[in-house]
């Protein structure tokens, strides 16, 4: 009897144990989602000052403003996202000069910087909701031209974090991969738990980004 009760006791434990497992990858797969799902989709916003650091922090493009637009299309994807700086001056050790974009669909004014065509998707980094951005086609953001060498290709992938907790009709976008020692995202999970590296290039040098932009939308939700 105390044999079976026994196997009884170390079989309801390892049942104990197999349900907490479960539970527990259960609650790491949920995804991040835009909770409910605004019946307005659209969005657009105005944002301040942008840095873009180029190599070793030495030389770096800022831009005083800038715009985004784009729609929520899915519970965790985003898309026609068109985001556009201005006022935008290349700085290096010897001087600075006015930069803008060149390119199909990337031609920028004097001081305008205007990317591809980006979409995005939800998911975790540094275990907090995060959002992937992401040209449409290929890698490529936009190819910066002006004087003291500011001629290439900027590429690659962006996240940003510190989304807002909560039901609100803001919420941010915010990329700080340069201030007080912080590295930022350079790891993004996908909601099917796929991770990818995240960053981006300019030509052979690596860019950090220091930006924050806050899109008021028409309806309040969350993103959790």
């Amino acid at each position: 009897m105390k044999s079976v009760m026994r196997a009884v006791l170390v079989g309801g434990l390892a049942m104990l144990a197999l349900s907490l497992v479960t539970a527990g990858v259960a609650a790491a797969a949920t995804p991040v989602e835009f909770k409910p799902v605004p019946k307005v989709k659209t969005f657009k916003a105005k944002f301040g000052s942008t840095n873009w650091w180029f190599t070793a922090n030495a030389e770096y493009v800022a831009c005083t403003g800038g715009s985004i637009s784009g729609e929520i299309t899915g519970a965790s994807t985003v898309g026609k996202i068109a985001l556009k700086y201005t006022g935008c001056t290349g700085h290096v050790s010897t001087g600075s000069c006015s930069v803008h974009s060149t390119g199909s669909k990337t031609e920028g004014a004097s001081g305008e910087i205007i990317m591809t065509t980006l979409d995005g998707e939800l998911g975790t980094a540094n275990e907090n909701a995060a959002l992937l951005l992401k040209p449409v086609e290929g890698t490529r953001w936009t190819t910066f031209d002006g004087c003291y060498g500011y001629e290439g290709v900027l590429s690659g992938t962006l996240g940003a974090e510190n989304l807002i907790k909560g039901r609100s009709e803001v919420h941010d976008l915010e990329s700080l991969q340069k201030e007080d020692g912080k590295e930022g995202i350079r790891e993004f999970t996908t909601n099917s738990g796929t991770t990818v590296k995240v960053g981006l290039d300019y030509t052979s040098a690596s860019v950090s980004v220091n930006q924050k932009i806050a899109i008021d939308f028409e309806e309040a939700f969350e993103i959790t």
